[in-house]
C-alpha cells in the first residue's frame, strides 16, 4: 500500500502500489456508501475505501472522509465545512480530484470523492531520500506543471450562475495533498478544506503541524493571503522533488517559521547543480515575498510577484511525457 499524508496529520491510504483494493467485509455504511474499511484517522476526519453500489452489478470505488464527532459538535465548523465543500463540489479538472458528494447521514458529516490509485508525492520523497535518487527535473517539472493546472483552473473558477471569481485558493498544498496515479495523473486533492480547518481552533494544531514548511511569510505572519500562497507552496513542492530536502536546514516548528520569514533560502542549484535555468528560475520566483514586493518598489527596484504561470509554464524543453513519469515512479517504488 501507500501511505499519504493529509486531512489534519492523517495517513490515508489513497491508492494501492500493486492491484485493485482488496474485497473485504464491509465496516458499516454512511447514506448510500459501504464502508469496505478504514484507511486512516487524523485530526479532523476517519477515512474509509468505500463502494457505490447500483443497477445491474454497477460499482464504484471511491473515499469518504467522515468528520470526527468533536468536530461534527461544532456548529460554526460544520457550517464552514459544507460551504467550502460545496464549492469545492464545483471544480470539473483532470488534475483536481473530484468531490461527488457531501451532506450527512446517521448523524454524520462526510465527504465522498474520486479515489486515486496510486502514491502522493510525500511517498515519492521519502524513497528517493531512502535511495538519495531525486526525481529528473524533467519529471519534477512535469508533475509540479500538471498540479499547476488544477490550481490554476480553481484559482480562476467563476460562478456557473454569476460570472464572479469564487476566489478559491487551496491553501494546503503540499506533497501530500499531490497524487499521481498509476498511469500517470497528477491531482490536487482537498481543495478549501484548510480553510474549515483553521476555523476551528479545536483542529488548528493537528493540521499545522508538518505544514509550516509550505506556508509563506504572509500566511506565517496571519496577514491576508491570495493566490500566491499556492504557489508559493507548489515552489517548496518543486524544490523537494527535486533535492530530496527543503531551502533551509531547520527541523523544529520555530525554526521553520524562522527561516521562511528572516532567513534567506538555499538556491536549488547548490544541492542539484543541474537543474535546468528554467526551473531554477520558476522557484526563485514563486519564493518571492509580497512584502518585499513593496519594499523593492519603494527602492526603485524591480521585482516580479510570484506568478503560477512561471510554474505552469516552465520551458516545454523540461518536461517529462507521462510514460517517463509513471517509468520513475515504477523504479522509485517497485511498481509492476
Amino acid at each position: 500500500m501507500v501511505e499519504n499524508r493529509s486531512l489534519g496529520g492523517q495517513t490515508p491510504v489513497w491508492g494501492h502500489m500493486i492491484g485493485r483494493p482488496p474485497a473485504s467485509p464491509p465496516v458499516s455504511q454512511i447514506g448510500k456508501y459501504e464502508l469496505l474499511r478504514k484507511i486512516a484517522i487524523g485530526g479532523m476526519a476517519e477515512v474509509f475505501l468505500a463502494k457505490a453500489a447500483g443497477p445491474m452489478g454497477f460499482e464504484k470505488t471511491l473515499v469518504v472522509k467522515r468528520i470526527l464527532p468533536h468536530l461534527a459538535d461544532d456548529p460554526k465548523f460544520v457550517e464552514m465545512f459544507l460551504t467550502e465543500a460545496k464549492l469545492a463540489a464545483q471544480l470539473n479538472h483532470p488534475n483536481v480530484v473530484q468531490i461527488f458528494d457531501f451532506g450527512e447521514a446517521e448523524g454524520a458529516h462526510f465527504l465522498a470523492m474520486e479515489y486515486v490509485d496510486g502514491p502522493n508525492l510525500r511517498t515519492l520523497v521519502r524513497r528517493s531520500q531512502e535511495l538519495s535518487q531525486p526525481l529528473d527535473p524533467p519529471v519534477a517539472a512535469k508533475i509540479v506543471s500538471l498540479a499547476c493546472e488544477g490550481l490554476a483552473y480553481a484559482h480562476e473558477f467563476q460562478d456557473p450562475l454569476t460570472g464572479q471569481p469564487l476566489g478559491l485558493i487551496h491553501r494546503d498544498v503540499s506533497p501530500d495533498n499531490i497524487l499521481v496515479s498509476r498511469t500517470g495523473a497528477v491531482k490536487v486533492v482537498d481543495f478549501g478544506i484548510a480553510k474549515a480547518a483553521n476555523k476551528s481552533q479545536q483542529t488548528r494544531t493537528g493540521v499545522l503541524k508538518g505544514k509550516l514548511a509550505y506556508m509563506p511569510p504572509e500566511q506565517l505572519r496571519l496577514l491576508p493571503m491570495d493566490l500566491r500562497v499556492d504557489v508559493f507552496a507548489l515552489g517548496m513542492v518543486l524544490y523537494e522533488l527535486l533535492t530530496c530536502v527543503r531551502p533551509f536546514d531547520a527541523v523544529d516548528e520555530i525554526a521553520v517559521m524562522q527561516a521562511i520569514i528572516h532567513e534567506p533560502f538555499i538556491p536549488v542549484t547548490q544541492r542539484r547543480p543541474d537543474t535546468p535555468p528554467a526551473l531554477r528560475d520558476a522557484i526563485d520566483k514563486a519564493f518571492v515575498d509580497p512584502s518585499f514586493l513593496a519594499e523593492a518598489k519603494g527602492l526603485g527596484l524591480h521585482v516580479e510577484p510570484r506568478p503560477g504561470a512561471e510554474l505552469a509554464g516552465v520551458a516545454a524543453k523540461t518536461l517529462a511525457t507521462p510514460p517517463e513519469v509513471i517509468a520513475q515512479m515504477r523504479e522509485l517504488l517497485n511498481m509492476q
